[in-house]
């Protein structure tokens, strides 16, 4: 009576082999008017900081790092600094989060836990990175051209897919970044730092790993057929469950 369990294994085998390719994942790309680095970051610099803006990830991450480049400290008003995305704003006040700032004076690594504190000390970096900004596939429908483009992803062949380009009047997801900064420690002659970024890029494929660009990130999705195999894996795991007990019974009667 064991050899019913021979094909019931190989259909749960080859169901889950057909799972592997249920989940679908839409990669989109940043633009804006700040200078790109050579690793696609966004970056913005003067005589008293650098700032530089990176998404790559899941679920859209904004890692924000401003380096302070002053000896003396640099103070973050957090009430006055958001994300305004689509016209909703999202407050980067860490409400208990922890930032790490990594002081490199005399090639020293220390390490400042700050928790919802304003200071940036002086040589130092503090990096943002607790917010993501999207979860969801970004509708394509206004896109304003449309191109066949090669992927590489890791392990695998290349593959060629359709991109959807986006000027920034039609671009599906667009925020400015808005920091509050200042020299001393009573918020005297604060300055805002205003940047804007929005979607210019977006493509779709099997893979999760087919983009390493710092001004790329990706979110997923399980296809319809996916949902449907899921259905069916529990039915026949639930059917096979039963009919190998039902065997069992046979067998010591």
């Amino acid at each position: 009576m064991n050899k019913p369990t021979v094909p019931f294994l190989f259909l749960v085998s080859l169901i889950a082999i057909c799972m592997s390719s249920c989940e679908a994942y839409q990669y989109a790309t940043f633009s804006s008017s700040l200078p790109q680095s050579q690793y696609d970051d966004f970056f913005f610099e003067n005589d008293t900081l650098q700032v530089v803006y990176s998404f790559n990830g899941m679920d859209c991450p904004i890692n924000i790092d401003i380096y302070n480049k002053l000896s003396k400290p640099l103070y973050i008003n957090w009430k006055h600094s958001a994300i305004v995305l689509n016209g909703e704003t999202i407050s980067m006040e860490p409400n208990g989060q922890l930032f790490n700032t990594f002081s490199s004076v005399d090639s020293i690594s220390e390490i400042y836990i700050l928790n919802q504190s304003n200071i940036i000390p002086p040589q130092s970096l503090l990096s943002i990175d607790h917010l993501n900004l999207a979860h969801n596939f970004l509708s394509i429908a206004k896109a304003d051209s449309s191109h066949r483009k090669k992927i590489s992803a890791e392990g695998a062949d290349p593959i060629f897919t359709k991109v959807h380009s986006f000027l920034k009047p039609n671009s599906p997801l667009y925020f400015k970044s808005y920091i509050s900064l200042s020299d001393n420690s009573k918020d005297l002659d604060r300055f805002m730092l205003e940047h804007e970024f929005w979607v210019s890029d977006i493509y779709k494929t099997t893979s999760s790993s087919s983009s390493q660009s710092k001004s790329t990130y990706f979110v997923s999705k399980t296809t319809d057929f996916g949902n449907f195999m899921y259905t069916v894996t529990a039915a026949t795991v639930l059917i096979g469950y039963i009919f190998l007990k039902v065997a069992e019974v046979s067998a010591q009667e």
